[in-house]
């Protein structure tokens, strides 16, 4: 990693931290917030939903349509919808999750979360999904590929691919070690850009 990309990568984790703790929705326990960036300006688009996805076993949601369409018959909402372009590459998101139920971060979510690099919720060898299944008060992350997709599937019909621990950000599913909270996250994160700073002064 160049000390140019480890100083983006951390500014667009600062930046997009600052504003969806100023625009956050509060009455969702599912929330994205995508953001891209042009000459240093981020722009943040969310998604929010509290019931479950139609149908529950499993919906892929191109950002084009998203954000891109008004008209829907799935129980979300949009903010910011009108400064979404598909031209844009989202590159970073926030992710947040807590269950009504059986709070616990950290723990089980009530829903599989993956992030997708192609619309249509596909990927390849080289650009691969990420899967988020734990609850979260809300982190932030980085693809670098960028976001054209994402799928949300009730946990009660994931078949359990999580194997009994949940995602944070799973490479193809792969296990990761859960953050258990924003804070602890976000500071690991501009820990490990930092790190790529100076590593390559």
């Amino acid at each position: 990693m160049s000390s140019r990309h480890s100083i983006l990568a951390l500014a667009s984790l600062l930046l997009v931290a600052q504003a969806y703790a100023q625009t956050q929705p509060r009455d969702h326990n599912l929330t994205l917030t995508f953001t891209s960036f042009h000459q240093n300006v981020g722009t943040n688009i969310s998604f929010s939903m509290r019931d479950r996805p139609i149908p529950s076993t499993g919906t892929c949601f191109n950002l084009t349509d998203v954000f891109g369409n008004s008209s829907h018959s799935q129980p979300y909402v949009t903010q910011n919808a009108e400064q979404f372009s598909p031209q844009n590459n989202y590159t970073t998101f926030f992710y947040k999750q807590l269950n009504e139920t059986g709070l616990a971060v950290g723990k089980d979510a009530a829903r599989v979360v993956k992030m997708w690099p192609y619309e249509n919720c596909r990927s390849t060898d080289f650009s691969p999904w990420y899967g988020l299944s734990c609850q979260s008060e809300g982190s932030a992350y980085n693809m670098p590929a960028g976001i054209k997709s994402f799928s949300v599937v009730d946990r009660w019909y994931s078949n359990n691919e999580d194997e009994g621990h949940c995602w944070t950000l799973a490479e193809d599913g792969h296990s990761s070690a859960a953050c258990t909270s924003f804070q602890g996250c976000f500071v690991a994160m501009m820990a490990a850009a930092l790190a790529g700073v100076f590593l390559t002064m």
